[in-house]
């Protein structure tokens, strides 16, 4: 008997699950990110994103 690969369960619609930790999720990646960035343009560092359907260097934009 030939099996074949099994398909990945699909991913829950946002907000039905209750789970405190995992709705905190989406908060933590954006604090994250913005960490990430601030700390990048303080030193230099490059760091790139997607935005308006290309890859920036947001490190090496200055804050204004």
């Amino acid at each position: 008997m030939k099996s074949t690969p099994s398909t990945p369960a699909p991913a829950p619609i946002a907000g039905s699950t209750r789970d405190p930790d995992l709705l905190k999720v989406g908060d933590a990646l954006r604090r994250a990110a913005r960490k990430a960035i601030e700390l990048s343009q303080q030193t230099g560092t490059p760091c790139y994103i997607w935005q308006d359907g290309r890859v920036v260097n947001v490190g090496a934009q200055v804050r204004t």
